[in-house]
């Protein structure tokens, strides 16, 4: 963390948010829109670029797809009103949300290991603060889908069957990724 290298990558990174929140706010929007828009660069980088990959690999490998409905098109009325708050809405089943999910499940379960270790074992903030500041980062950035997960009852809410899916595949790949590891 001491090398002045670091510092620069510290400045490139907060001066980049700090530009685009600027924009963002002299072109009318709002902060919390400018926030969900930093939200949806996660949801564009995780789902439909992985789909986009496997449909393409299948593609090219001749294993054809059905191809499916990524997403219902019908806006009612309840998923009007929390577009209106800039709530994310995550109430209609979509294979889209489970990579969502799954990230989500893994970063959290990987900043809270790194707080541990970093209290616990007592290593030092050095070694651990990137891995640990990245994670953290990805959890403020996935609060909405941890709130879609467990806490809402509204409309929005997401189906138990996508945190089911996520939560066993998140465990799998945890499980799978310290055998590997140790």
């Amino acid at each position: 963390v001491f090398d002045p290298w670091f510092f620069l990558y510290v400045f490139l990174f907060f001066g980049a948010y700090a530009h685009d929140f600027v924009q963002f706010i002299l072109f009318k929007g709002t902060a919390k829109r400018w926030w969900n828009d930093q939200r949806m660069w996660y949801v564009k980088a995780l789902s439909p670029y992985l789909f986009a990959s496997i449909e393409y690999l299948m593609k090219k490998l001749g294993i054809t797809s059905k191809g499916f409905n990524i997403t219902s098109k019908v806006a009612g009325l309840d998923e009007r009103k929390l577009y209106d708050q800039s709530v994310f809405s995550f109430a209609n089943p979509s294979p889209m949300f489970v990579p969502l999910a799954t990230v989500s499940i893994i970063n959290l379960i990987a900043f809270l290991r790194g707080i541990m270790t970093i209290i616990f074992k007592m290593e030092s903030l050095d070694e651990s603060f990137i891995q640990v500041f990245i994670a953290g980062f990805a959890v403020v950035n996935c609060l909405p889908i941890y709130e879609a997960m467990l806490l809402r009852s509204d409309h929005g809410r997401m189906p138990k069957r996508i945190v089911t899916t996520s939560v066993l595949l998140s465990g799998v790949l945890c499980i799978a990724f310290s055998l590997t590891v140790s």
